[in-house]
């Protein structure tokens, strides 16, 4: 079952990762200043997701790096990769 986990988790991020060549080239320079954390758990209890100390975890380190942000959103705090992925580009971009 771990094993399982394991490569759905990888297999999310993965598939994520093919979307993030969509993102305009001007964000991906990396965090601008107008991103806060705080917007990525808006998000995510705009969706139905209760702020929790994992998700807050996973949207700070969403401000720094994006693809940590999502591995951990969606293996650590239980958020749907679709959420994750633009809880994390609220955060980061």
């Amino acid at each position: 079952m771990r094993t399982f986990k394991t490569m759905a988790v990888v297999g999310s991020v993965a598939a994520l990762a093919f979307g993030m060549f969509a993102i305009p080239a001007q964000g991906m320079a990396g965090p601008n200043g107008q991103r806060t954390p705080e917007v990525c758990l808006s998000y995510l209890n705009s969706v139905g997701y209760p702020t929790t100390s994992e998700r807050a975890r996973g949207c700070n380190l969403g401000y720094y790096s994006y693809s940590n942000c999502l591995t951990y959103l969606v293996s650590e705090a239980a958020v749907n990769a679709g959420h994750a992925r633009q809880a994390c580009y609220l955060a980061y971009f």
